[in-house]
């Protein structure tokens, strides 16, 4: 089956960096000037060993970003997308953005962008992946421009906000004649179900297991040091007991990938990433569930695996193994207090 994969998120930004308009002061000027400059250091190790070299990276790469969208009544950043008129948290918003895609800042990259890969490729289906209000007003711009030029096309949104939206009580869909199909949680199954693979009575598509693959993916594209492999333990949350936290809201069930499965998926992912990467480099492991579990057998997994595999990390090595060994002492002598990864790690 031919598929193509796009990062949308990175591609529009560079995009949007490296056609910045010519600029009246000196900051922006300035900042232009030293933009590849700044974006090596973003993916150098050398452009983290000095935190003011690495602020002002940040600071001239929002700066051409503000200033790229400042007629538009838009704030943008590396880390936000805001505004001033509609807001993603509106659905009569988000279908205005739809109605008028070109009034988007990314229009000009993703209208060229699309229509290449359907003339390319074309595909029958195409799958939106959204999961933060800041990528929302731009996601259905995007949907809008290929209902528009592709009537007849196969349009699919998941991602964690939709799983937020359609797991919030009373859902109803407002976006009928935009999207043809919604996916709420993990959308191996349901992707299969839409292409007409159809399950035997097993229930092998519903429990579907697969190891995370980055190869269409530009790892060495990414504002890091080396590459990053995100790797999810689980769905839900184990401690589920947080008011502030979606997951309990949503009803969504703590389901952990087995130890054996989880060690065998990070041997795969690792393996694969050393071969196509600089030996001296670095590579950084993200284990975690959904909301960063830190469960009693993704630690387990995560203990055996850096057990098995340290001496081999001499030259390219995974970060925090050393974190990771030292917090396991902690939990076992009662240092680290059960509750949520994430209340503990803004402690830290």
């Amino acid at each position: 089956m031919k598929y193509s994969v796009v990062d949308a998120n990175l591609e529009g930004i560079l995009e949007l960096l490296k056609n910045s308009d010519k600029a009246s002061d000196t900051w922006t000027r300035r900042a232009s000037r030293h933009l590849e400059s700044h974006l090596c250091d973003l993916r150098s190790r050398e452009g983290y060993h000095s935190i003011d070299r690495y602020k002002r990276a940040i600071k001239d790469l929002n700066r051409l970003l503000e200033m790229k969208t400042a007629e538009n009544r838009i704030r943008l950043g590396l880390g936000n997308f805001e505004h001033q008129d509609l807001a993603p948290t509106r659905s009569r918003d988000l279908i205005k953005a739809a109605e008028n895609p070109e009034a988007n800042p990314f229009y000009p990259y993703f209208k060229n962008r699309l229509l290449h890969l359907v003339e390319n490729d074309q595909p029958s289906m195409v799958g939106f992946s959204l999961n933060y209000l800041s990528q929302a007003l731009t996601t259905f711009a995007m949907i809008g421009f290929l209902r528009k030029e592709f009537p007849a096309m196969t349009l699919i949104l998941g991602g964690g906000l939709v799983t937020s939206w359609m797991r919030r009580p009373g859902w109803q869909n407002p976006f009928k004649g935009l999207v043809d199909h919604f996916v709420a949680g993990p959308g191996e199954g349901p992707l299969l179900s839409i292409m007409g693979v159809r399950d035997t009575g097993s229930g092998e598509i519903g429990n579907l297991h697969c190891t995370p693959c980055y190869d269409p993916l530009p790892v060495k594209d990414y504002f890091a040091p080396g590459a990053i492999l995100p790797y999810a333990s689980s769905s839900g949350c184990y401690w589920n007991r947080c008011s502030f936290c979606p997951e309990r809201a949503e009803g969504n069930a703590y389901v952990p990938v087995a130890i054996e499965t989880m060690i065998a998926d990070l041997q795969a992912l690792v393996k694969k990433i050393q071969a196509g990467s600089d030996p001296s480099g670095r590579q950084r492991l993200e284990p975690g569930g959904d909301e960063g579990d830190r469960s009693s057998s993704s630690r387990c997994a995560m203990v055996r695996f850096c057990e098995n595999h340290s001496p081999s990390y001499r030259s390219g090595f995974l970060f925090g193994l050393e974190t990771i060994r030292m917090r396991d002492v902690e939990d076992r002598t009662g240092i680290w207090k059960p509750g949520c990864a994430r209340h503990h790690a803004e402690r830290d």
